[in-house]
């Protein structure tokens, strides 16, 4: 089937068979992209063979297309922005949101391109503040009607590219001759590096209430990296988290010099057609160890006044940066103070959503809302340059952004948080806490650990188990 823009088909499948098919057409690539609904959302977007790809250099955009190089100068995604415009066309309703673009993560550190910051931090693992790859061939799994679609940009011999494609994805998903896996030593606990130790923790935390003492803001999010080595493919890791931890807005981002393993279950920002909407996360309590203590848990969450105080900060200040860009009066709170639940954790979960002004551009909508308030604090300016005082390196892909822009001027990006970092055989995962005048330095501390549990169990699960067949690169 075809319009004027997109190619498509679409075929019977199943999630197991997705995955397992995305896993065997990668082996052999060095860039790729899942992005994966493992809770509640409908699809799921692998993308296989860039035709090409962006990252941020200082002052501009560099970009790599049919094997020449284009540097582009000026705020990079405003410039992507540009460079996409003759692949664009409106939102074609009979077909998935996404309908080709581009798919990567935008830095947390990418805000000096937004506002004015001072730059303290160390910046150990230097990667570029955007990187996107571009794809015009792609393939979205239907979670409802169990159906993969295979689409491709019309353009040159893209009704050849569909039969391929659907060929290969055909002979990837059958199951493969099971050899047994082996045990691969696992990395010792000891060896876990840390940003902060906990007595650095614990005066970073005395450090922001005096700032809140003294009226300059009213939260600020603090957190703490875990470094360690790692033993086997970071595909791995991510095979055994979306097990362990299905979360909304999952992703695998593989580049030959880092890859990226998110489980994340915050949105940052949503765009289809007119509507914009982001859902902050705020308040968390770790689940318990039976039903009765799970909800025992759950209700002391949902009626505890200081939680619920800072939750709603979170969502005045969506709200706040929602009406930057949306038409008056029409930001809206269309879910309030939810719970939702994960392997390790429960957080407290709103929904806001606006209708977006007409002359607002991609860029606009994410200069707007980034970064997500909800890993800042408030006000939001004030928090991100206290942070760069007190945490001792860049918070890079963490609480930056995955996710996708289509050539249809849709988008759909999370926050990067539940997320692990590979780079040089050693894995990063950051998560923090929200601090404000009554926070326990100590308990803020075991809950910022605590948020990283599930990550550092599939990595452990991912070495226990070694590397079989299905998923050796």
């Amino acid at each position: 089937m075809a319009n004027r823009n997109v190619l498509f088909e679409k075929i019977p499948f199943d999630q197991e068979s997705f995955f397992r098919a995305y896993v065997h057409l990668t082996r052999n690539e060095d860039r790729h992209v899942l992005l994966e609904s493992g809770r509640t959302g409908r699809f799921s977007i692998a993308g296989i063979r860039p035709f090409a790809e962006a990252r941020a250099i200082e002052n501009g955009l560099e970009i790599f297309h049919h094997g020449e190089k284009k540097i582009m100068a000026g705020k990079p995604i405003e410039e992507l922005e540009k460079w996409m415009k003759p692949f664009s066309f409106a939102p074609l309703p009979e077909i998935p949101d996404f309908q080709g673009g581009a798919i990567g993560f935008i830095s947390y550190d990418y805000i000096e391109h937004v506002v004015s910051m001072p730059q303290i931090a160390k910046d150990d693992l230097r990667l570029p503040l955007l990187y996107v790859l571009v794809f015009d061939e792609w393939a979205v799994f239907d979670h409802e009607e169990q159906t993969l679609w295979l689409m491709a940009l019309k353009h040159g011999q893209a009704e050849e590219t569909i039969t391929r494609i659907k060929h290969e994805w055909m002979e990837a998903s059958k199951p493969a001759i099971e050899e047994s896996v082996f045990d691969k030593p696992v990395a010792d606990d000891q060896d876990m590096q840390v940003s902060f130790t906990e007595e650095e923790f614990k005066a970073a935390v005395q450090k922001v209430q005096q700032y809140i003492q003294a009226g300059e803001v009213s939260q600020v999010n603090l957190t703490v990296r875990q470094s360690q080595k790692i033993a086997v493919p970071p595909i791995q890791v991510y095979n055994e988290l979306r097990k362990l931890n299905p979360s909304p807005y999952m992703g695998y981002f593989h580049t030959p010099r880092f890859q990226i393993v998110s489980g994340s279950p915050e949105l940052l920002i949503k765009k289809h057609g007119k509507h914009v909407g982001t859902r902050p996360i705020g308040g968390t309590r770790p689940r318990g160890a039976n039903e009765t203590e799970d909800q025992a848990l759950q209700e002391e969450l949902l009626s505890n006044e200081k939680e619920r105080a800072e939750h709603i900060m979170l969502v005045d200040v969506e709200r706040n940066d929602l009406g930057k860009i949306c038409e008056y009066g029409t930001v809206q709170v269309d879910e309030l103070l939810a719970i939702e639940k994960y392997s390790h954790v429960m957080h407290l979960v709103s929904h806001v959503g606006g209708e977006l002004s007409a002359d607002k551009t991609v860029n606009d909508v994410i200069e707007a809302i980034f970064p997500g308030g909800s890993i800042t604090g408030s006000p939001k300016i004030r928090t991100m340059e206290i942070i760069e005082e007190l945490e001792p390196i860049k918070r890079g892909v963490y609480t930056g952004s995955l996710g996708w822009i289509g050539f249809n001027g849709d988008l759909h990006l999370n926050i990067t948080i539940r997320t692990m970092v590979i780079k040089e055989q050693m894995c990063h995962v950051q998560a923090g806490a929200g601090i404000v005048i009554d926070s326990d330095p100590a308990a803020e501390y075991r809950e910022s650990l605590k948020k990283a549990e599930a990550l550092w169990k599939a990595k452990e699960a991912a070495e226990k188990r070694g590397i079989s067949v299905d998923t050796d690169y």
